[in-house]
């Protein structure tokens, strides 16, 4: 009998680690069918060229992200000096003259978030003499990119009205 209980006892501890161990995979933000493990990188040179890569490894990612945004630049440039690699979700690149706006989240009010303060760190830095800003990309979750490579729709950040909410990512 005693051995009954301790067999039952260890049955119990193996369930409960491999339930924490599922558990632990399947936080880690996968998307339902996205491959485990998988790392992305956008980068983006100040003079706009940029990369995205996506890889099992991260050092494989950067250095196809920077592959990329080598071939577009056709010159030396600083790809690289800036880059974000994350495993799930959206990302953005954004230029206002030669800085670099580069964010990357779980889901799209993440990156947003990071956008306005990034943008008010820049206007608060610049003031007037920041140069207009151009949203070069917005990646989704499934590797979709979109492009938008005109000035964004109003200076950042836009005037508004009182209680109005502008929301970056609707800009052109």
């Amino acid at each position: 009998m005693r051995a009954l209980v301790v067999a039952c006892r260890i049955g119990a501890i193996v369930a409960l680690a491999l339930d924490a161990w599922v558990g632990l995979v399947f936080a880690q933000g996968q998307a339902a069918g996205e491959p485990a493990g998988e790392w992305t990188v956008l980068t983006l040179s100040d003079a706009g060229a940029w990369g995205l890569s996506t890889a099992r490894s991260q050092a494989d990612a950067i250095a196809g992200a920077l592959g990329q945004c080598r071939a577009r630049a056709g010159r030396p440039t600083d790809c690289g000096a800036e880059l974000v690699a994350y495993r799930v979700g959206w990302s953005e690149a954004i230029l206002c003259g030669t800085h670099r706006v580069l964010a990357a989240g779980v889901d799209r009010d993440d990156v947003d978030a990071m956008v306005r303060a990034r943008m008010a760190a820049l206007r608060r830095l610049y003031g007037s003499a920041l140069p207009a800003c151009r949203r070069l990309l917005v990646v989704d979750p499934w590797g979709g990119v979109t492009t938008g490579d005109g000035a964004m729709a109003e200076r950042w950040p836009p005037t508004l009205a009182r209680g109005e909410v502008h929301d970056p990512l609707s800009s052109p």
